[in-house]
């Protein structure tokens, strides 16, 4: 229980050997099984370091209004239960000629840019991170997100009002050439990077 509504899942193969290889910003497709008894493949990124296949960490988070996926994986898994997944997927990779890169996470959005700050700790690549939640007691991963990131971390809270939060004008202002943007978060931060 990593807050009072996110769960860290850590899945290991059944017989124990190295699963699939991935890379940061990778994700893979979990089975659900819903409330009526039908099934139905959700996706969800993986937080854990690309160099360690003994396992994968997910972080989902339990969605009020959601369509029964993070009720499935909430109320249902239990460790020990086995779940049937895809390989991984990586559509939002790091690229290996950016010069520096600038990761930016809100909420649960903190899963494939946490996998991606620990690749770029391990190759000792140039990074900073910037994540943000409500409050520190509702910001999952937190703990990991320093000890990866070291200085190179900077933790906003802002109290459910954004403007309180990272503040984009400034970050975004004089970006150097060779410097390469990830962000992953709620609509609202998304769109906001993309305007400033």
């Amino acid at each position: 229980q990593e807050t009072s509504n996110v769960k860290s899942y850590v899945l290991k193969s059944q017989d124990g050997s190295a699963l699939p290889a991935f890379t940061a910003g990778a994700h893979i497709d979990v089975q659900i099984t819903r409330a009526d008894g039908s099934t139905d493949k959700r996706s969800y990124s993986l937080a854990s370091a690309p160099t360690d296949t003994s396992a994968y960490t997910l972080g989902v988070l339990r969605e009020a209004d959601g369509k029964g996926g993070s009720a499935f994986m909430h109320d249902k898994l239990g460790e020990g239960d086995v779940v049937e997944a895809s390989n991984p997927k990586n559509h939002f990779p790091l690229d290996p000629e950016a010069e520096n890169n600038l990761l930016i996470a809100g909420g649960i959005g903190v899963t494939p840019i946490l996998a991606m700050a620990r690749e770029l700790s391990a190759q000792g690549a140039k990074f900073d991170m910037h994540y943000a939640a409500r409050a520190p007691e509702v910001m999952a991963f937190k703990a990991e997100v320093e000890a990866v990131c070291g200085d190179n971390g900077h933790l906003y809270f802002d109290g459910g009002d954004p403007s309180k939060g990272i503040n984009l004008k400034e970050l975004l202002a004089n970006r150097p050439g060779g410097l390469h943007l990830f962000v992953c978060g709620p609509g609202g931060l998304i769109e906001a990077v993309r305007k400033t």
